[in-house]
């Protein structure tokens, strides 16, 4: 085919040359993104989000000792969710089932660290006598721990 221009040049124009240019183009590998450079960006997020995970976790409000003498006024006591968010210093967490997960995870840390080194528990959780759905929690002598 000729192709004829404005300015009264002329091209030769084959179909089947441009046919078979792009024919062996589509042939070619694609280089750009071989396989192992996605594995590689996959394995460094795999790895990233797990740094954050643990790193999550470790700071989710580790209880140091010193959270022990805040219950010296309330050891013998039985107390409820209330005072003991007070003491644990939670209170100020507004949504009710964040507070409550907040609770007994820092119970349970708090028992953690009192059973291994006292060799018992420092909070006791009780049925409340005049409403079996709520809690009430037994304060153990600080003073008996030590």
């Amino acid at each position: 085919m000729t192709i004829l221009f404005p300015d009264s040049t002329t091209v030769n124009y084959d179909v089947e040359d441009e046919l078979q240019y792009y024919i062996q183009e589509s042939n070619v590998p694609n280089e750009r993104w071989p396989w192992y450079w996605w594995a590689a960006i996959a394995l460094s997020m795999f790895f990233f989000a797990a740094a954050i995970r643990q790193n999550f976790r470790r700071s989710k409000g580790s209880v140091e000792l010193d959270r022990f003498e805040g219950f010296n006024d309330y050891s013998g006591r039985l107390i409820d969710s209330d005072e003991l968010d007070k003491i644990l210093g939670i209170d100020e967490i507004t949504v009710y089932e964040t507070r409550k997960f907040k609770r007994a995870s820092l119970i349970h840390e708090l028992n953690a660290i009192s059973q291994s080194q006292f060799g018992q528990e420092l909070i006791l959780r009780e049925k409340n006598p005049k409403d079996r759905r709520f809690y009430l929690y037994r304060i153990q002598s600080v003073a008996n721990l030590g």
